[in-house]
Order: C-alpha cells, then sequence, then structure tokens
C-alpha cells in the first residue's frame, strides 16, 4: 500500500486554534490516506490538526499498532520522507550513495505517484476538501 496525507482546509477553530495551523500557513485537519497501487482507499485517519507531524499520525493510528503487532505476511507500505523506516513501512533513503540507492528512490517516488493521483482525484470528487473551494467548518 502507500501512505501519505493530505490537508483539508478549515476554518479557525475557536478551542486550540494554534493546534490547527499547519506549516504551510492555514488551519487544517491533516488527513493520513491509504491506497493501493490502483488507487483504491483501504484506510484513512481523519482527527488530527493540521500541526500534527505525518509521522506523529501515524504513530496514533490503529494501522500502525495493527502492523506493529504481527503484519500480515507481505503487507509493505511505501511513504515518503516524513515517516520513519519501519520493517512494514518503506520510506525513501535520504542519502543515496550508489546508482543503486538513486534507482530504488527514484522508483519509490514513481510508485507514490498513485497516492497523489488518488488524493487529487478526491479533491476534485468532493470539491469541500480542495482548499480553493474554502474552508470546512469545524468544531473539536
Amino acid at each position: 500500500g502507500l501512505l501519505g496525507s493530505m490537508h483539508v482546509a478549515l476554518r479557525a477553530p475557536s478551542d486550540n486554534e494554534l493546534a490547527y495551523r499547519n506549516a504551510r500557513n492555514y488551519h487544517s485537519m491533516n488527513m493520513q490516506v491509504v491506497c493501493d497501487a490502483r488507487g483504491t482507499i483501504t484506510n484513512v485517519v481523519a482527527k488530527f490538526p493540521g500541526s500534527c507531524p505525518n509521522a506523529a499520525v501515524l504513530e496514533n493510528s490503529a494501522l500502525a499498532r495493527l502492523l506493529d503487532g504481527a503484519r500480515p505476511d507481505g503487507a509493505w507500505l511505501l511513504g515518503d520522507r516524513s515517516y520513519p523506516l519501519k520493517t512494514w513501512l518503506m520510506t525513501p533513503i535520504l542519502f543515496p550513495c550508489s546508482a543503486a540507492e538513486e534507482r530504488y528512490n527514484a522508483l519509490h517516488h514513481e510508485a507514490l505517484a498513485a497516492l497523489r493521483r488518488t488524493c487529487a482525484l478526491l479533491k476534485l470528487r468532493f470539491r469541500c476538501l480542495d482548499k480553493a473551494s474554502g474552508s470546512l467548518q469545524y468544531a473539536p
């Protein structure tokens, strides 16, 4: 599977407003998404504020608890460098030292394109998820 996140823009909540301000300086919910290579969404976590790092969303998810326990045979996830390397999560090599490592990173990036497409399609289908369409009202 492919692991990533997308930020859903929110109107500034009255409670804990700063927690919802993300790195791009707008209020959001950090939504974790897992999909397969065809773009079928298999897992979503949508309960963490925009300031919460991707790795923290993952660590506090039922998915991480499941995979940290007894990983099903052949269960691998690919994630970007915002996630930690785990026995079940493959991330890019930060400083590739060989042609093989550079190729791994290129193929890894190419594989994650399906996740980027899936998130873009979600935002096209459900315009309320797209920041360009405004912000959702949210009360934590």
